[in-house]
């Protein structure tokens, strides 16, 4: 039975970050990569590995990866956890949108809406005004590599303690990023927290989900 320590205890810089890197169909370009902030008051357990590897990112069955053998390792719960890739842009010259569409459905998303076939910034994008109101879509996104974050959670109890913002950080000093690459996210609300929920509500949780983005330092 898992027993969660009073949250009062939790303080973002005594997690334990963990980076595990899943199956990929083609890894040389494309790699993801599991991002989860450890820390005692999220409990602790023995899980078994096969378990903790999450293939929902993967569309088609057929590209989930084989089962490993049952490994049992004691550590702390989970209060966070991140799904990202990075896509390896310089491998392509075209066929971009193909490829992204293979992979997941917001990649599929991602690619269409901002880049061309060859994986560089459509013209419109870069020069039209309804993007550029952050600032974010200048001609330095088409240098360097992708990182997407497909998926984000923060536990309910950790929420707005600054685990969000301590987990972009770790990100952006770790190896998968270097200093030319583009970080990028697709905010949405998705999870059981929005079965049910109105329009409306649904619309603030995105608002909070960008507003948290942009004040990050991924902008």
């Amino acid at each position: 039975m898992t027993r969660t320590a009073p949250t009062a205890l939790f303080r973002p810089e005594d997690c334990e970050f963990e980076f595990s890197e899943q199956w990929s169909e083609d890894p040389d370009t494309i790699t993801y990569t599991k991002f989860t902030a450890r820390h005692p008051a999220a409990g602790t357990r023995t899980p078994d590995i096969s378990d903790e590897d999450d293939n929902s990112h993967f569309d088609d069955a057929n590209m989930a990866p084989p089962a490993r053998a049952n490994q049992t390792i004691s550590q702390a719960g989970a209060a966070g956890t991140m799904l990202f890739v990075r896509i390896l842009r310089s491998a392509f010259t075209d066929g971009f949108h193909t490829f992204m569409d293979k992979h997941h459905h917001d990649l599929t998303n991602l690619s269409l809406a901002l880049f061309d076939d060859d994986g560089f910034l459509r013209p419109g994008v870069l020069d039209g005004a309804s993007r550029r109101g952050t600032g974010a879509w200048g001609n330095e996104v088409n240098e360097g590599e992708i990182v997407f974050i497909l998926e984000m959670d923060v536990k309910v109890e950790f929420q707005s303690k600054g685990l969000g913002t301590a987990m972009l950080d770790e990100l952006l000093a770790s190896d998968y990023v270097q200093v030319i690459d583009n970080v990028m996210c697709w905010p949405c609300p998705v999870g059981n927290g929005v079965i049910g929920i109105s329009q409306s509500q649904f619309a603030t949780l995105k608002n909070r989900l960008i507003s948290f983005f942009r004040e990050s330092t991924l902008v």
